[in-house]
């Protein structure tokens, strides 16, 4: 017998046993003679087995539970059953003919419940009546076993995807059909973020109203709810009084957001998001950089498997886009994709809301390989960087101020050089030099550029006409460049801090280049002979690194870059 089980019977047995007016007839019950009676004496014995096997559970329940394996053991939550008070609720019989008695649409979300034997239509038109131009979505056709977008009644199905048994004829099957701004129409299931079936319209049609219809010898029952939460305005008709359903907080589905930087939040923040919303983001950074989203507020309903209500963020421009993460609840994690875009869609089901959440996403450098690097305050360029390829140069600095990359025609300090400062003059300027402290040949007020505790991205591109652009992580537009009318040929890159300023680096490869791995290499000091060590870092692990002797000490970054298939542009 199981625990549970003998729970359920003890309680049977015990209630019985208490309340025997519920068990036995009425002319078997005895008057109280004061004595106890049996019944009773039977229900101290289960009461006392019983306060046993609760003691047990809960010890069960305390000894290797987690806080997740408590929450899987609770129920799971069902939205409440929408009343006759809530819900528009119609009938349709066999003769394919669309009703179109709902009020006018104003939203772009459309939510409904249906049960049939097969073939439920909606049809969307920019008029309460059939139309030339509008369009049908077939939900269970062909017998209910498949499910098509159509422009225009009875057109061509312009998408159709296998849906066996989509439909029910005993229980009532929710959906929802989603408009977005782009001409997308998405379908899905109730309970469901992502749609089974959608198409992008070249030529959107405005849709105003929704009619519905089955036929081919299939009959339906219909409800058309307000949703918790909605602001409500009554409109009358023929005899019947109907809902419709104005959401408090709309979406533009997708939202676009471009740029190095920026932020959103859920519908309806500060206050709490609406019930059944559905809301999606679209992130796009430059190419050659990564999304990075980082939330300061983050408050969803809870549920295990985050089914209620959830934010989704996907690895590239489209609901389409591998998963990277589901997150619901109270806490959520930094995320960042792979590549250039991120979407999101957050969703939220029929009941229990909260406070949503703040986002922030910044465009990163997209770092497939490190060398950790330092200066000291002596001002002499280090030249121990792979020979350049490309005409991007990108890299990390911290430091007070006078950070300085020389870009030389070889691996060495040369008459003929060009010199880029960054935060000269007490982290104020920056300039241009031809020639190693040359004269300027340009320079921009730049206050506090450079920061001591923090890295920061900068980048520099030398164009084929000569021109020199430099720019921060995450902007494409340089904010200082000149152009040399005779150019240099630069193929190295050195670096260094001084008056007074020492400074930490980071040099990363672009992407595009052949990297086999995450790594990182690292400069450290030698302790026995003092000779110049590097080791690289892949995964958070130190590993060594590998020669023709099986393993050494590198003194040559460049040929370790090598080794890692990995070349700085």
């Amino acid at each position: 017998m199981t625990r549970h089980f003998a729970l359920v019977l003890a309680l049977t047995l015990l209630a019985g046993a208490v309340y025997p007016a519920k068990s036995v007839p009425a002319q078997e019950q005895r008057p109280n003679d004061g004595r106890q009676r049996p019944d009773s004496e039977k229900a101290k014995v289960l009461l006392e087995e019983l306060e046993e096997l609760l003691e047990e559970e809960g010890m069960a329940n305390n000894n290797g539970g987690s806080d997740v394996d408590e929450m899987a053991r609770l129920p799971e939550k069902r939205d409440p059953e929408p009343t006759d008070a809530d819900c528009l609720l119609k009938t349709t019989d066999t003769t394919y003919e669309y009703q179109w008695d709902l009020p006018q649409l104003t939203g772009t979300r459309f939510t409904f419940q249906v049960s049939t034997n097969s073939d439920a239509h909606i049809g969307l038109s920019p008029a309460n009546q059939d139309a030339t131009d509008m369009y049908e979505i077939v939900l269970g056709g062909w017998g209910n076993t498949k499910s098509a977008i159509r422009r225009g009644k009875l057109g061509s199905d312009v998408t159709n995807v296998d849906t066996p048994a989509i439909n029910s004829p005993t229980e009532y099957r929710t959906f929802w059909i989603n408009l977005a701004s782009d001409g997308t129409i998405s379908v899905g299931k109730g309970g469901e973020s992502l749609p089974f079936m959608s198409w992008t319209d070249p030529n959107p049609i405005r849709v105003s109203y929704a009619g519905y219809s089955t036929g081919w010898g299939s009959d339906g029952r219909w409800k058309f709810c307000s949703e918790t939460g909605t602001t409500q305005a009554s409109t009358t008709v023929g005899t019947t009084e109907v809902v419709a359903t104005t959401p408090t907080v709309q979406c533009d589905n997708p939202t676009v957001l471009n740029g190095n930087s920026g932020s959103f939040t859920s519908p309806g923040y500060p206050g709490n998001y609406p019930n059944n919303a559905y809301c999606t983001w679209q992130i796009s950074v430059s190419t050659s950089d990564v999304v990075t989203i980082r939330f300061t507020e983050f408050s969803l309903e809870y549920n295990r498997n985050c089914g209620f209500d959830s934010l989704v963020v996907h690895d590239g421009p489209d609901a389409t886009a591998p998963v990277l993460v589901t997150l619901c609840g109270s806490s959520a994690r930094t995320v960042t994709t792979t590549g250039n875009s991120a979407f999101l869609v957050f969703t939220s089901d029929g009941s229990v809301t909260r406070s949503g959440f703040v986002a922030n996403f910044t465009s990163e450098l997209h770092c497939s390989m490190t060398m950790l690097k330092t200066t000291d305050t002596t001002y002499e360029y280090r030249w121990d960087l792979p020979q350049r390829t490309g005409t991007r140069f990108t890299f990390q600095v911290s430091a007070n101020s006078d950070a300085h990359i020389g870009l030389s025609p070889a691996n060495q300090d040369a008459t003929d050089m060009y010199e880029i400062v960054l935060g000269g003059w007490g982290n104020t300027k920056s300039a241009i030099r031809r020639g190693k402290l040359g004269s300027d040949v340009t320079n921009v007020d730049t206050p506090a550029i450079n920061s001591p505790t923090e890295y920061r991205t900068f980048w520099i591109n030398l164009a084929s006409d000569g021109t020199i652009s430099v720019g921060k992580g995450g902007e494409s537009l340089p904010f200082m460049s000149w152009t040399d009318p005779n150019p240099i040929r630069v193929s190295y890159a050195g670096y260094s801090t001084g008056w007074g300023s020492d400074g930490r680096w980071k040099f990363c490869s672009e992407t595009g280049t052949s990297t086999k791995r995450m790594s990182e290499v690292r400069e450290t000091d030698g302790k026995d002979n003092g000779e110049h060590k590097v080791e690289v870092v892949e995964n958070g692990k130190q590993q060594p690194i590998k020669g023709q002797d099986g393993m050494r000490t590198g003194r040559d970054p460049e040929e370790t870059l090598e080794t890692e298939e990995t070349r700085l542009e």
